[in-house]
């Protein structure tokens, strides 16, 4: 079945709760558990990764809830939820969900700012994703609007660019220079274009 990993925060009056492994779980379990966090009146917020619930429903009494009905919660710690360097951790929801935050477009970070509760993990990620671009924008990189500035396609946009010149690119430079992150970040975000435009078919 899967064990349920969860993030809790108490936050104005209410329990907030982020679902970490919605993908790792069997479509039963998380049917269920989304079944379940509904007849409880939860609102989720944004994608179905993250939800709240009034003040009654702290994380003990969820707990114990939730066995009743014959699913296991883990709640990760603090220290648990945090171990990678925030850039290189994984977004876990909305349309970059599996993206590591360094390779999401800035004009989403800005949008998701505003749809996350002020106060919980989610939102203060997304914030500190946006001000470490502002303290150092080498890592400022959308690959729909930023321009490579090198070789026979200089000055064109990313994501226009070929896949197979983007390998050579990714293949040809070492590990932490400019050139292969972007190639890199932008190999990745045409692969989730594809897939994205696949699923809405």
């Amino acid at each position: 079945m899967g064990i349920i990993k969860l993030y809790h925060q108490e936050l104005d009056n209410q329990n907030n709760y982020e679902f970490l492994n919605a993908d790792e779980l069997t479509a039963n379990t998380y049917n269920n558990f989304f079944t379940l966090i509904k007849s409880l009146d939860g609102k989720f917020l944004l994608s179905k990764n993250s939800f709240t619930l009034s003040s009654y429903w702290t994380k003990e009494k969820l707990e114990m809830y939730t066995k009743e009905q014959n699913l296991e919660i883990y709640f990760v710690s603090d220290s648990e939820f945090v171990q990678l360097p925030l850039y290189k951790q994984k977004c876990l929801f909305g349309k970059y969900s599996g993206y590591s935050w360094e390779d999401i477009p800035q004009n989403y970070l800005h949008w998701a700012l505003d749809e996350t509760l002020e106060g919980t993990q989610y939102h203060n990620l997304v914030y500190a994703e946006i001000k470490r671009r502002a303290e150092n924008p080498f890592f400022n990189f959308d690959p729909e609007k930023s321009s490579i500035a090198f070789g026979k396609f200089k000055d064109t946009i990313w994501a226009q660019l070929d896949d197979n010149y983007l390998q050579w690119i990714s293949n040809t430079f070492e590990k932490n220079t400019q050139e292969k992150m972007y190639a890199d970040a932008t190999i990745r975000f045409k692969e989730y274009s594809k897939i994205t435009k696949k699923s809405r078919i």
